[in-house]
């Protein structure tokens, strides 16, 4: 038995030293018998055995009374009791103690802990637990961000916005804003829920200043604390080398703490995260890493944004530049409504300050028009993006058109030190932007010069590449629509000159009846190159022409002026239709572009003899209709054909005949007619108008080109192609002409009878 309680005690001993707490055992009267190391440390005596010492000595009542005999200071029923513990100094420090029996024996084991130890431990167990809290939080956060953000239904602005208010949410931040990288620094994308609570302004942040292009140039992470702020930078520590940067941001002015993040696409910095706080705050090297996770998901997914963004500014800004070309063509001038119609829809999309310039032809003088002066200071300027003529001053601008826009320039920069920005910025609070010029440099000179000025001020983000493209093709294509629009209003003019020598009536000539018909496949066209003429010539001869001049417009309207005007001539001088047209083929070589030719057929009708002399070069063959109102009338083809016209000089060229009847019908036209295309894409083709002819030749001659015409119409869908020319001839008289023999007068003879009669 005492083995067995030899054991037990060296059993207990063993688990008191293992014990984190202070225990130790004590017999009835209250005498110690045994301590753990643990129990010495709490009481003060370490290194000095408390066995044998009175339990009532080292432990009193929470009002530090010691215990009278018999009596304990704290419950023994393993509840909890505060005590206060006697050290050795005689000093006392609250403890708790837990005691009970040690089972059926008068034995019993006591527990002990230092209550400020207690509070500690339970304080560092709230601190770590709130660590983990919060790493979850950010864990979980970034998690979400990762999982959920995409670009497939919002906008890129959206996206960013998105990210930067659960980044914020994440990082318990004031705000989290996000930088792109453009050609001249960093421009806010996106920005959180706070970042109006920060007092910040500036959206665009140029090279060299700044938290993004710290982080740009570092190319790292950074964890700064502000130290100190001047007038326009701010001093802070770099928390990871120790050193100190000036930054010159309002962002730096405004927070305690920043921490920017790179977003690379490949090897460079394309975005920039940057989280804020207003006040100091702790930022540990894992939240910095998480950090850096979104960073690197997000170069994967920014990647493909921009490019998507870009491209799409790009569409925006070819849209509206093809909006303002087809407003100009519309208008056709430009006026000061116009101008300022011009002014607000681009404002709308390039955002800026928009201010008119113009010149006065007469005086020689150039206005700019500014804010209106409110008691004796100049009125602010609308915001960026807004335009509006009320209230504005009319001021001098010293220097002349050619001076701000040099060589017939239809845009250049302005910048704070060349003499067009140091004027803008003496006169307002803009710094930089672009003029662009609205009307032509070749207008005549009693037209006013009109120039849109696109500005910016100092604390706006410069225009980037894509917007500068913009202003400068935008200033080069109002330049030349107008310059269109004017040499089409020049050309109106020739062609409405040229009109009447080119569609008139055909003259009317005994023998024959003839109708005609032109019909243009360009709308805003007047005039093209078909043609024909009729040439009544002496001793019952007829020349009858139609042609088609390559090309439109009054380019090919003036070269079948000529052509029509030479072959009169030709007609004049009784050349046959092949000497016709090899002198006109010469006369063309000479005077025509390389690239212009002609085909024309040339018909002389001899109503004496009945019959006809052609030729016909490079032309649609010419029909002749037989009996065309008998039962079964029959068609010719003209097939005589020899070279097109202004190929090469001193071609030569044949003379077809045939003969001729009274009521015979001759139908000529251009390739238009028989070119014309069917919503399938086939032609109508010559064995078809030699169908609709016999189909219609007995109608009257006056109804014949509009009844093939409809036809033709009908085939192609009711659109055509090329510009359509038809002459129909109907013979009505072959032979000499009747002669009347008018009766001789009868005079009175009053004359002597062996005088002659005087006629």
């Amino acid at each position: 038995m005492e083995r067995l309680g030899a054991y037990k005690e060296d059993v207990l001993s063993v688990l008191l030293a293992m014990a984190d707490e202070a225990v130790l055992s004590f017999d009835a009267r209250g005498v110690v018998r045994i301590a753990n190391e643990r129990a010495e440390q709490l009481l003060g005596c370490a290194g000095l055995a408390l066995d044998g010492m009175d339990v009532k000595d080292l432990f009193y009542a929470g009002d530090m009374s010691r215990p009278v005999a018999g009596e304990l200071p704290f419950s023994t029923t393993g509840d909890v009791s505060l005590v206060m513990a006697k050290l050795v100094d005689g000093s006392f420090i609250p403890a708790q103690v837990r005691c009970r029996r040690i089972g059926n024996s008068d034995d019993f084991l006591l527990i002990a802990e230092d209550v400020d130890s207690i509070h500690e431990t339970r304080r560092e167990q709230s601190r770590l637990l709130d660590e983990l809290r919060r790493s979850n939080e950010r864990l979980r956060g970034v998690l979400s961000i990762i999982s959920t953000a995409t670009l497939s239904d919002v906008s890129f602005e959206d996206f960013a916005s998105h990210i930067t208010t659960e980044l914020q949410h994440v990082f318990e931040a004031d705000a989290v804003l996000l930088y792109l990288a453009e050609g001249a620094g960093f421009r806010v994308y996106g920005r959180s829920e706070g970042f109006g609570s920060l007092g910040v302004s500036q959206t665009f942040v140029p090279h060299g200043a700044g938290l993004p292009s710290l982080v740009a140039r570092t190319r790292r992470s950074l964890r700064l604390q502000l130290v100190s702020v001047g007038d326009d930078n701010a001093v802070m520590l770099d928390m990871d080398t120790d050193t100190k940067v000036r930054l010159r941001s309002e962002l730096a002015q405004r927070c305690s703490t920043l921490v920017g993040t790179p977003v690379f696409s490949y090897d460079r910095v394309m975005a920039v995260i940057a989280v804020c706080w207003r006040g100091p705050y702790p930022v540990d090297r894992d939240g910095l890493s998480l950090l850096d996770t979104v960073g690197d998901f997000l170069s994967i997914e920014f990647a493909t944004a921009v490019s998507q963004m870009q491209q799409m500014r790009e569409s925006e800004l070819l849209a509206l530049l093809s909006e303002v070309r087809d407003a100009v063509r519309t208008a056709g001038s430009m006026n000061y409504s116009f101008a300022s119609a011009i002014a607000r829809r681009v404002a709308q999309v390039v955002p800026a300050h928009v201010l008119e310039m113009q010149d006065n032809p007469w005086t020689h003088t150039v206005t700019v028009h500014l804010p209106a002066e409110d008691d004796g200071h100049p009125r602010a300027l609308p915001a960026a993006g807004a335009y509006g003529l009320e209230g504005l001053n009319t001021v001098e601008f010293p220097y002349g058109f050619d001076e701000v826009f040099p060589g017939g320039a239809t845009s250049r920069e302005i910048s704070s030190d060349d003499h067009v920005g140091m004027w803008v910025g003496r006169h307002t609070d803009l710094a930089f932007g672009m003029g662009v010029r609205i009307t032509s440099p070749h207008a005549d000179a009693d037209e006013p010069q009109r120039a849109l000025l696109f500005l910016r001020g100092p604390l706006d983000p410069p225009f980037d590449e894509t917007e500068t493209d913009f202003l400068e093709h935008l200033g080069a294509d109002v330049s030349h629509a107008l310059d269109v629009e004017r040499e089409r209003a020049n050309e109106t003019q020739i062609s409405q000159a040229l009109q009447s020598g080119l569609r008139n009536q055909l003259p009317e000539v005994s023998g024959i009846t003839t109708a005609s018909l032109y019909l243009s496949a360009t709308a805003s066209a007047v005039v093209g190159g078909d043609f024909f003429d009729l040439y009544p010539l002496p001793d019952d001869r007829v020349v009858v022409v139609i042609g088609d001049v390559s090309g439109k417009g009054v380019e090919a309207a003036a070269m079948a002026s000529l052509v029509k005007t030479a072959l009169a001539a030709y007609a004049w001088d009784d050349l046959d239709p092949a000497a016709m047209l090899s002198s006109l083929n010469n006369l063309f070589v000479k005077f025509s572009r390389l690239e212009t030719f002609a085909s024309l057929v040339v018909v002389s009708f001899d109503l004496r003899s009945g019959v006809a002399t052609y030729c016909s070069g490079g032309h649609p063959p010419a029909m002749h209709v037989r009996d065309p109102q008998g039962d079964a009338p029959t068609l010719e083809l003209l097939t005589v054909q020899s070279p097109i016209i202004g190929a090469l000089e001193d071609l030569d060229y044949d003379n077809g005949t045939f003969e001729f009847d009274e009521g015979d019908l001759l139908f000529l036209y251009t390739d238009g007619t028989t070119e014309a295309r069917s919503p399938d894409g086939d032609f109508f083709g010559e064995e078809s108008l030699r169908e609709t002819l016999l189909r219609n030749c007995h109608v009257d001659v006056k109804g014949l080109p509009e009844a093939v015409l409809s036809e033709v119409t009908d085939f192609a869908g009711g659109s055509l192609h090329d510009d359509v020319a038809m002459v129909a001839l109907r013979i009505d008289r072959v032979g000499e002409p009747a002669v009347e023999i008018a009766a001789p007068s009868v005079e009175v003879q009053t004359d002597p009878p062996d005088q002659p009669a005087q006629h």
